[in-house]
């Protein structure tokens, strides 16, 4: 369909509804102030309570080592200027945006110097070129898509005002952004706003057909009959069946903490890079947003047992046996320095058998990811055998009752 108006009025210029908020444009600098702050006050508080020389290098290497040794740390303190450099470059470079509908077509301007690679480039449609114009359901709101027959760019319909919006209007669309982001509202009203929204006034001012949704479409995409959704759907599938049959399989779990941020990111560029894919073989916005959310948090919660066997693969060591005192019940502490503290929340009355300051030992292994694994087979054993040798000579305290669980960590 050739939507090429036959009317052209004057330029219209469209921005960034938070670029017309004061809180809303400065709000990425506070963020970066306080995220470069806090460890520099918190350090030189440190530094000045340790005013001993070797006090303080002990706190050097503690911190180092606390980076080094924990790979969710490591990946935080990657991660960290990535961050940083997004809230000082790409967003005050978002504020700057602008789209403009002009003689000749619609164009997406970026006039900000400095931009991150990855991030949003400047493109432009000519109404000549222009072949569809279409809203589509976007979670809560709607998002307007262009194309060409070979590019397709999208439009957040509840980001873009006029530049002489008056400041309370401004907030009252903030508040009502906001309202739809964390009350879900019925789609019809979705696309009564953003059939509303002065971006569609402009274009329907200037003869552009834009195609209004059939708002239970995306509810009746056939996944199975489009060979990338069927792939994604499989996919989920695999990831989460490798996940629940290893998590039992496996005899290992992590020492000490959880390296919750390596999960975390796993998960989020594993839905990147699904989005990319669905996105590129043109599936609904909807449908490539929640598969790729799906497949995200599936890996990420795969995760959990593809480190232990990843780390389990890279370890040429095997498992070694170490000294641990039971300090409390149930905290095990090292006689090794580097090695993690161990704490079991079940099998209490197992442990209760021990003496606080009784020596224990746990087998580890720290494989080729640098961070330790607790060997849990002969944990199991041993609580198995003590709970049997319970339940014989008591048979009337374990009449009727269930075994507790063996200890995890």
């Amino acid at each position: 369909m050739n939507t090429r108006p036959e009317s052209r009025p004057g330029t219209v210029v469209f921005v960034r509804l938070p670029s017309l908020y004061p809180l809303a444009r400065y709000g990425n600098w506070i963020a970066l102030i306080l995220m470069l702050m806090i460890p520099i006050l918190t350090g030189a508080v440190l530094w000045h309570v340790f005013d001993d020389p070797q006090a303080r290098e002990r706190l050097w290497r503690a911190l180092l080592d606390s980076i080094w040794r924990q790979p969710d740390n490591l990946l935080a303190m990657a991660a960290l200027p990535f961050v940083l450099l997004y809230l000082a470059v790409e967003q005050p470079a978002r504020l700057k945006d602008r789209i403009v509908i002009g003689e000749t077509g619609i164009e997406f301007q970026r006039p900000a110097r400095w931009r991150l690679p990855f991030t949003s480039r400047a493109w432009s449609f000519s109404w000549v070129r222009l072949r569809k114009a279409e809203l589509k359901p976007f979670g809560p709101s709607f998002v307007l898509t262009l194309s060409d027959g070979a590019c397709t760019r999208r439009i957040i319909m509840d980001e873009w005002v006029a530049p002489d919006t008056p400041r309370e209007t401004v907030k009252l669309l903030l508040k009502q952004r906001l309202q739809r982001h964390h009350k879900r509202i019925a789609l019809e009203e979705a696309l009564r706003l953003a059939e509303e929204s002065p971006l569609v006034c402009a274009l329907r001012t200037r003869g552009v057909a834009i195609q209004r949704p059939d708002v239970s479409s995306p509810l009746v995409f056939d996944l199975l009959k489009n060979r990338h959704a069927a792939a994604a759907v499989a996919l989920l599938a695999v990831i989460g069946l490798y996940g629940a049959v290893d998590l039992v399989l496996l005899d290992e779990t992590y020492a000490g903490s959880f390296p919750v941020t390596s999960w975390t990111m796993a998960g989020v560029i594993v839905a990147v890079l699904t989005y990319r894919w669905l996105s590129a073989a043109k599936l609904p916005f909807a449908i490539a947003i929640a598969l790729a959310l799906m497949i995200g948090i599936d890996a990420g919660f795969a995760m959990y047992p593809g480190l232990l066997r990843l780390n389990q693969f890279t370890d040429s060591a095997e498992m070694q046996a170490h000294e641990y005192v039971l300090r409390e019940y149930v905290r095990l502490e090292p006689l090794e320095a580097g090695l993690p503290v161990i704490e079991f929340k079940q099998g209490i009355e197992y442990w209760q058998q021990f003496k606080p300051g009784a020596s224990y030992t746990l087998y580890l292994r720290r494989g080729g990811l640098g961070f330790y694994q607790l060997d849990l087979a002969s944990v199991y054993a041993e609580t198995r055998a003590f709970y049997e040798k319970r339940n014989i000579h008591s048979p009337t305290r374990g009449k009727g009752k269930k075994e507790p669980l063996s200890p995890s960590t």
